[in-house]
């Protein structure tokens, strides 16, 4: 059995609220009653706020140590003001020491870039181990459109591990496909669902480093990571109105950075990536979300929801030809 999920949105009663300000101040209040507080008749996920700065808009929550593996995830202003439509940038670490020290960070920093388009709506659905936090355009209705700005967001917690008891699982994704964002980035194609619509397949091997792994076995041997699809997902630029749905779908997986499958990359016991019980080049999946192979919305309007394999399902926007990648609304 997985974990419950709670789904939370701008529309909830009580839910806390984005202006068009959209301030770090108001991304880290809505984290806060998600997280940590609750709000409504909703009750909180279960994860704790270990360390703030209200001054310079950084805040710090922990996924649960029973649940979950115990990480640490920064939330923190670009530019340390409460300032307008500043990017919030994310860091994780397995733990910390203060709310600027990180113990093993496995995050390099990266950016939830919410200048990119007006938005007074937000939703968030996790579990007390992980969660997928976004923010939707509210001047345009469409789940896909290429070139278009439409959401903006990350996940952060525990992916499912393929190795027993791995004790490197706490991550996060946002805004760019590679991790050493420093900057307000804006473009659509650095938004969230670019670090899965590539035109390589986990089989073979992509350079960006979105994140960092140490040993399963606690070991300091450290590599970089990505997320990519199992199979190979191409989005189609001319999908016929409202397709069936064929009920093809992948995991997005955890997959080593540079190195293929039949890569000479050895972990530090001189055993190849493939075969390292280590530092494996495909250490596990994402919670909770499919990526549609054969993927059919692109116009329609948002918020979509569906059955699959008998669970709701919410799809994400995006800003290419079409939508695709479906987020589990029951259960992980």
């Amino acid at each position: 059995m997985g974990l419950p999920v709670t789904v939370y949105r701008w529309d909830d009663a009580g839910a806390p609220q984005l202006t068009t300000n959209r301030k770090p101040s108001e991304i880290i209040n809505i984290l806060n009653k998600c997280l940590v507080d609750g709000y409504g008749t909703k009750a909180a996920l279960g994860w704790t706020k270990e360390f703030e700065d209200v001054v310079t808009q950084k805040v710090v929550f922990r996924n649960s140590p029973t649940t979950g593996s115990g990480g640490f995830a920064r939330f923190a202003s670009y530019t340390g003001a409460d300032t307008n439509a500043t990017v919030m940038q994310l860091r994780t670490g397995l733990s910390m020491t203060d709310i600027d020290t990180f113990v093993k960070e496995t995050s390099y920093q990266r950016g939830i870039s919410i200048a990119a388009f007006v938005s007074v709506q937000w939703f968030l659905i996790g579990t007390s181990s992980a969660f997928y936090f976004m923010i939707s355009a509210s001047n345009n209705s469409k789940v896909a459109g290429i070139t278009l700005n439409l959401e903006r967001g990350c996940f952060v917690g525990d992916f499912k591990p393929y190795l027993p008891a791995d004790q490197c699982t706490f991550m996060a994704i946002a805004d760019n496909t590679n991790g050493a964002q420093s900057g307000q980035n804006i473009s659509y194609d650095a938004a969230f669902h670019a670090n899965f619509y590539n035109p390589t397949p986990v089989s073979g091997s992509w350079s960006y480093a979105t994140f960092k792994l140490y040993g399963a076995d606690g070991s300091n041997d450290v590599k970089n990571y990505h997320c990519n699809s199992s199979l190979l997902i191409t989005t189609d630029n001319s999908p016929n109105s409202m397709p069936p749905q064929m009920g093809l779908f992948c995991v997005a997986n955890i997959a080593m950075s540079s190195a293929a499958v039949n890569s000479s990359v050895t972990d530090s016991d001189g055993i190849r990536v493939r075969n390292s019980v280590k530092t494996p080049t495909i250490r596990g999946e994402l919670p909770g979300m499919k990526i549609e192979v054969m993927q059919r919305y692109t116009s329609e309007n948002w918020p979509v929801t569906e059955n699959i394999e008998g669970a709701d399902h919410w799809l994400l926007r995006t800003g290419t030809y079409t939508a695709g990648l479906w987020i589990n609304m029951e259960e992980w």
